[in-house]
């Protein structure tokens, strides 16, 4: 299994399903291709809970977001390994397979968990 899969895998994704931030970036001017990087941050399902996950993706591709209610959740975000396809320079595919509210491949996954109290 890919390191940063055990990272993700190892925060309990499950309790962290509440959208609080979402930012997308791209480089100007722009590389060709371009580089553009996601960064979530999620919140616990807990409100009395402090902690904070961060997900930075760099080289997203195909990013598709639905927005399916008021409130932004991703309630099962999945992280495959795809090194090993025919995808050039592309490592992981992130989909919410629950909700289908997110979508997506990139070339980096970096995890960060952060205690707000």
């Amino acid at each position: 299994m890919d390191l940063s899969i055990e990272e993700y895998l190892a925060i309990e994704p499950r309790d962290y399903t509440i959208l609080s931030t979402l930012e997308l970036q791209q480089e100007v001017p722009p590389k060709t291709p371009p580089e553009i990087t996601l960064t979530i941050q999620l919140h616990h399902n807990k409100e009395s809970d402090p902690r904070r996950v961060f997900l930075t993706f760099l080289g997203v591709v195909n990013l598709e977001l639905r927005q399916r209610g008021s409130l932004i959740e991703f309630p099962l975000l999945e992280i495959d390994l795809i090194r090993n396809s025919q995808l050039e320079n592309l490592n992981y595919k992130v989909r919410d397979s629950e909700e289908g509210s997110l979508s997506f491949y990139c070339k980096e996954l970096h995890v960060k968990v952060l205690d707000e109290s």
